[in-house]
């Protein structure tokens, strides 16, 4: 199922124009790596977007491997790290969003992404295989080829209406996806197995006391030893049940009152537990 995603958060309507003008002074179509710095993410496969004509590549995140990226791609932007609504605005003032690690067992970036109403190019692998719809709200390229990724960002930074059609496509994908839409999800999945559905609260207001509590020891001695009219006199069942179970402790039956005596004893006539 893998986790939800905030769309109140992650949201198309936080681009900033003050954030786009400071990331692309020059009015570059702006494509942004979001997440750790590492060695497994391959963020090196994302040097040739450098290279393509009005195109301005940013990368948000920090980690081991953020000095030999800073040389491997001096023409891109650092960022470093970014969180809350701050990381939130930065998603939505990009144009296209590039995901290189071929290793994501899920890929939380790229939901964020998508909520954000951005296109999304990741490889065909691992956890980007759910949550990228090839050719509707992204593209799915090979794994470890950097002249795919550039190509792909290519082809959107060509057409705008690609781009917004992705985008769009993406943030409506993700919108069923929210923390509380996945709750009612797996409560749903739990009823299913447990062969019933959930009660409506007012049903369950409305069901007897006896429905609502497990049974105490006395009902329970009374269920186990049932005694005849006769019994239940003035000291009641428990007694009787008492007096009962007394005369069975040879085979190993014995019961506890609430005073701690086995067998009889105890004035309030409760009972403490049992055991057969």
């Amino acid at each position: 199922m893998g986790p939800g995603v905030d769309t109140a958060r992650f949201d198309p309507a936080r681009r900033s124009p003050r954030i786009r003008a400071q990331l692309a002074p020059g009015g570059e179509l702006i494509a942004g790596y979001v997440g750790r710095l590492a060695t497994e993410k391959r963020v090196e496969l994302l040097a040739k977007i450098t290279a393509l004509p009005g195109v301005r590549l940013v990368i948000v995140g920090a980690g081991p491997a953020e000095a030999i990226l800073r040389r491997h791609l001096p023409d891109s932007l650092f960022l470093g790290e970014r969180r809350g609504d701050e990381l939130a605005a930065v998603y939505a003032s990009l144009d296209v969003f590039v995901h290189s690690g071929p290793y994501e067992t899920f890929g939380q970036t790229l939901q964020e992404a998508a909520a954000s109403g951005l296109p999304v190019v990741a490889p065909a692998a691992g956890g980007p295989l759910d949550l990228v719809d090839d050719g509707v709200t992204g593209y799915l390229v090979p794994p470890g080829d950097p002249d795919a990724f550039t190509d792909a960002v290519a082809r959107l930074a060509a057409d705008p209406a690609l781009r917004a059609a992705f985008g769009a496509a993406g943030r409506h994908r993700v919108l069923g996806r929210t923390w509380a839409a996945l709750t009612d999800e797996l409560i749903g999945h739990h009823a299913a197995v447990l062969g019933r559905t959930r009660r409506p609260a007012e049903e369950r207001q409305a069901r007897p006391a006896s429905e609502c509590r497990p049974p105490g020891p006395a009902r329970a001695a009374r269920e186990r030893y049932p005694g005849p009219a006769s019994e239940h006199g003035p000291a009641g069942p428990v007694r009787a049940a008492g007096e009962r179970a007394t005369a069975r402790s040879a085979s190993g039956t014995w019961i506890t009152r609430a005073s701690g005596q086995h067998g009889a004893g105890g004035t309030d006539g409760s009972l403490s537990g049992f055991r057969a």
